[in-house]
């Protein structure tokens, strides 16, 4: 007996070291870049580097939009896109819009995942998913173990609070010194408080990267309300 010839194909997926997926998924190689990839167009805004690499997707007014069913309508008082923004996803955490990362850069990511189409379906969306890993040290990703129904992290018992590490340049040498600052997380503190008008002051000397620099603010109010707040800060 003789049989047709058969071609059997199969489709690669990949989970990456730093899995940006808030639900542990593998993916197609194809749609994942990481650190070694990226590093080449670190030069560059992310969004562009999205919109060039991605065929169904455009920028527009800060905010990266999909093709699919999109539609542009420009009147004398405002243009009106009719179609929806992909899905993203920082460190796990959705955000409200892609333009939470319109100044950000391709150096600023350890992973880029963008899904298109009905690959969102597991997120919800048919316009698309845009999920990232923000740059961080291997030691901090061991301590998490990203499974498919959540994140399991695995005490350490108490330890003596340390304070996070910030140059201070208080010297002539400090300040001229001739190799550059390129820190990307620039200042932390977990206990800032505010007086009883609502303000409080912190200081901080920023990099040699002259890109605007985000600042997260995320905090609990007295009657125990939550807030986040993100802004960014244009260094001169």
């Amino acid at each position: 007996m003789q049989f047709n010839e058969v071609v059997v194909t199969a489709r690669s997926y990949y989970t990456p070291k730093h899995n940006p997926s808030p639900f542990g998924q593998s993916f197609e190689r194809t749609n994942v870049k990481e650190r070694e990839e990226l590093k080449s167009n670190d030069y560059k805004n992310i969004q562009d580097y999205i919109v060039e690499n991605n065929l169904g997707v455009f920028k527009y007014d800060g905010a990266i939009y999909s093709r699919r069913s999109s539609s542009i309508k420009q009147t004398s008082e405002q243009t009106i896109i009719t179609n929806n923004e992909p899905i993203l996803y920082i460190d796990g955490l959705k955000m409200q819009t892609t333009s939470d990362i319109r100044n950000w850069s391709v150096r600023d990511i350890e992973t880029l995942v963008v899904l298109k189409g009905n690959e969102g379906a597991l997120y919800g969306s048919v316009w698309g998913v845009i999920l990232i890993s923000t740059c961080r040290s291997d030691s901090e990703m061991e301590k998490q173990n990203i499974k498919s129904n959540g994140v399991i992290i695995n005490p350490v018992g108490w330890q003596k609070p340390t304070r996070f590490y910030s140059p201070v340049y208080d010297t002539p040498e400090m300040y001229n010194a001739s190799k550059p600052d390129y820190r990307t997380i620039i200042y932390w503190n977990p206990s800032i408080k505010t007086d009883e008008k609502g303000f409080a002051t912190f200081e901080y000397y920023t990099s040699d990267y002259k890109n605007p620099c985000i600042m997260r603010i995320e905090g609990k109010t007295s009657d125990n309300r939550y807030i986040n707040k993100t802004t960014y800060l244009q260094v001169e």
